[in-house]
């Protein structure tokens, strides 16, 4: 971990901290009591970070579209309501043989372009129905009837799941939302459709769900009591695990402030103990079996060893016969279904009839029925209230932090602390292993200070020129690299290569780890840059005289969010930004840096909020990107 790039650095020590004493807690557990308390405690965090989720209580609206039949099951296309006011697709399966006192499962599908359509997730749930089992198989945002955003010129292949994830988590973070919320409530309102079905025991409710269904398995069983039996498949990296190993995520993999709040796959577990869970690993993760171990002696404290398992199906990472024998062996064994136990179908004419349903499934359109939707009606709400204050700034929970600035000291390029430094190079020191490097101008000017920030970094043609042209305006001009800028910029892991690079994973980036990373600790990209600027001003003595702003890419909306807080910003240059933020949340995320994202911005106010109620700062905006002229939200 020490030989790690100099952004993972800046969040590394609040990660190991953050899951170690997470680690600590359920180390120091010892009775049944000190679980029920923990477990409590863990249920308030659940619900500061995923927020309130479906109602239990009510079954949610839904309408039945086309019905069919498949060797005595019956498959009926279903639309239901989320509370949020989006709709949710999704297959329910029942069988023909029985129709009262079922156990009911949720089936959460993985990261698939189909969803709750595609063969083997399809076979699985009509097997399931044969054994005695209602089924409800919905897909996830992104996926299946649910995807939102369309190109024309993109290739196909762009509009993946993790692509559209990615989307969809950028927007509804702007607009106040994570997108783990909504994948966590999708979860509650499937468990509330099927436990409200005249044919299921509500009593007798099972969840499962393969590779990123794996993940919202975990996040359905810390969300919902009424959950009896689980089996989270192949649920690849844990929170802890993918920081230890470098893993990109997809944005609903990525709990907002989860870092402090201790909330990974193990206290989501936690929550559900001492009912019955099977963990189906996949080699080459070794994140899962962590779960097991952490959760075994909590299970023989509460008397319940047997309800804990974990096994290993085969090789691949895909829903084959081996995973459906594990998953319908313990769902059957808890829920004990009316019917006999069966592993695979006839399948002669299965081909037909999964072309037939994908037929189906093209009659359905929800682009404009979903979260984005959801996500511009919010904004178009709060933009009648927004304020460009100090004030309102600084309620915006992951900004926080960017007012903030501690004193550091300023070392030579030798790592001698200077005092008073001279015109020349120098490393500010943030952290322990983490250093900003500055440099330093003497001015023309008898005052004031001028500080000059661009993405490409201090050493960029743009930035020098900058700081030629300021040197006749003040008596000081400091230029600084700051969090994932110039030297302090990485390329950490390479992406995935091959012929689609620039297309289909063009969100991969190395700014995808380090916002992530952010995000989990309650912050954003953005937010740490001002941060860092904030700490050498305050460290240099420099916010006591006039100041002067210039900066280009996206550390220049920092430099526009702290000029509306400090009092002697003189001038403010900026370049290379958006106009406005609700601009470029119309036009997609295709035209958005990551780096720019803070969560929650658009609740509260916009850029031009901003400039118009900071009238003591001169404002120079130049270069501004534009959005484009066809949204990529695709056509209605």
């Amino acid at each position: 971990m020490e030989n790690l790039p100099l952004p993972y650095l800046r969040l590394k020590s609040l990660g190991q901290t953050a899951w170690q004493t997470a680690d600590r807690r359920i180390a120091k557990i010892k009775t049944p009591e000190d679980i029920f308390a923990y477990q409590e405690v863990l249920k308030d965090k659940y619900r500061r970070i995923f927020g309130p989720l479906g109602d239990s209580v009510r079954p949610p609206e839904y309408s039945l579209r086309e019905k069919f039949s498949y060797q005595g099951v019956d498959v009926s296309q279903v639309i239901l309501t989320a509370p949020a006011g989006y709709q949710i697709s999704g297959l329910l399966f029942l069988p023909e043989r029985w129709k009262t006192n079922l156990p009911g499962l949720v089936w959460a599908s993985g990261h698939n372009e189909e969803a709750s359509f595609n063969k083997d997730y399809l076979r699985f749930c009509l097997l399931s129905a044969k054994c005695g089992f209602a089924v409800f198989a919905f897909d996830p945002p992104g996926q299946g009837c649910r995807r939102e955003v369309f190109l024309p010129q993109d290739d196909p292949v762009y509009w993946s799941p993790c692509n559209q994830h990615q989307h969809l988590g950028v927007m509804s973070a702007l607009a106040g939302y994570q997108l783990a919320h909504f994948f966590s409530s999708d979860c509650v309102t499937a468990v509330s459709f099927l436990s409200h079905r005249p044919e299921v025991n509500k009593n007798q409710i099972g969840f499962a769900g393969q590779s990123g269904g794996g993940l919202q398995t975990y996040l359905a069983i810390g969300a919902d009591p009424r959950i009896k039996v689980a089996v989270p498949m192949q649920a690849t990296s844990t929170r802890r695990g993918a920081f230890q190993q470098l893993v990109v995520r997809d944005m609903e993999q990525c709990f907002f402030n989860c870092w402090r709040e201790g909330i990974d796959h193990h206290e989501m577990a936690l929550i559900f103990a001492p009912k019955p869970i099977r963990i189906v690993a996949e080699f080459g993760y070794q994140d899962q079996f962590d779960v097991y171990a952490k959760l075994k002696p909590l299970y023989q404290i509460l008397g319940k060893p047997e309800n804990l398992e974990i096994v290993s199906g085969g090789p691949e990472h895909r829903l084959g016969q081996a995973e459906r024998e594990l998953a319908l062996s313990w769902l059957a064994k808890h829920l004990q279904p009316p019917g006999n136990l069966q592993f695979d179908l006839d399948c002669q004419d299965y081909p037909a009839f999964h072309a037939i349903l994908k037929q189906a499934q093209a009659r359905i359109n929800l682009r404009r029925k979903g979260i984005l939707s959801v996500c511009e009606k919010i904004i178009q709400s709060s933009s009648l209230a927004w304020s460009g204050t100090p004030a309102t700034l600084k309620k915006i929970p992951a900004l926080r932090q960017a007012f903030q600035a501690k004193t550091c000291c300023l070392v030579d390029l030798q790592g001698k602390t200077i005092s008073n430094p001279k015109a020349g190079d120098y490393y500010l020191k943030f952290s322990p292993g983490y250093r900003l490097p500055v440099r330093f101008s003497s001015g023309e000017g008898k005052t004031g200070t001028a500080l000059v920030v661009d993405e490409k970094g201090k050493d960029s043609r743009w930035s020098m020129s900058q700081e030629k042209k300021l040197r006749k305006k003040v008596s000081q001009v400091m230029a600084i690299d700051v969090f994932n800028c110039g030297q302090l910029r990485t390329c950490l892991k390479p992406c995935k290569k091959g012929i689609f690079l620039s297309r289909s994973w063009r969100y991969y980036t190395p700014d995808i780890y380090h916002a992530t990373d952010a995000f989990m600790a309650g912050s954003s990209p953005l937010t740490l840059a001002m941060e860092e600027i904030m700490s050498l001003l305050v460290s240099l003595k420099a916010t006591r005289d006039s100041l002067i702003f210039s900066g280009r890419g996206w550390p220049a909306v920092g430099l526009i969010l702290l000029s509306a807080i400090l009092p002697k910003v003189e001038i403010c240059l900026a370049e290379g930004i958006p106009s406005s933020y609700q601009g470029l949340f119309a036009s997609g995320y295709f035209w958005f840096n990551i780096n720019l994202v803070i969560p929650g911005f658009l609740r509260y106010t916009d850029l031009p909020a901003i400039i118009s109620a900071n009238r003591k700062t001169h404002y120079c905006l130049r270069r501004l990107l534009k959005s484009p002229k066809r949204s990529n939200y695709g056509p209605s």
